[in-house]
């Protein structure tokens, strides 16, 4: 078992050297995330296929690793989900975990609420300088 593993991380250490490695793991990556959207969106292949202008057996390639979309069909894709495509280059010593963040319009925005600190507290802050070495700060109106 252990000369498995011994010859597992070998393996993987000299492919990971290979950018043909990396463009099969981006090949899978981009195919798992149209299914992720599609799925979230409710589109099927065949509207994706309609959205793009093109056959069902087109979308069907997409998510084939024989497949190898140029930027333009990236994009295309994108846009007839309603999404963007993002490339990020990193440390190869790095992991990467997305987050999107949704932008929301002013008036779908929540209100804030009421400050929950006392009302003398909520007077504007003035700093004070070298009060014993710190930098402190008090209340304008104690200031005055």
């Amino acid at each position: 078992m252990i000369e498995a593993d011994k010859w597992f991380r070998e393996m993987k250490a000299r492919h990971e050297k290979d950018p043909k490695y990396w463009v099969e793991a981006m090949r899978f990556d981009f195919g798992e995330e149209v299914g992720r959207m599609m799925e979230e969106r409710g589109v099927t292949r065949a509207e994706l296929a309609r959205r793009l202008g093109s056959s069902p057996a087109y979308v069907t390639r997409l998510f084939r690793a024989m497949f190898n979309p140029t930027l333009l069909t990236l994009a295309k894709v994108a846009v007839a989900l309603d999404a963007r495509v993002s490339l990020h280059m990193h440390p190869a010593e790095a992991s990467t975990h997305w987050l999107d963040l949704l932008e929301r319009p002013a008036s779908m925005r929540p209100a804030l609420p009421e400050p929950c600190w006392p009302r003398e507290y909520s007077t504007p802050l003035k700093p004070v300088v070298n009060t014993g070495g710190r930098n402190e700060r008090e209340h304008a109106t104690s200031a005055a």
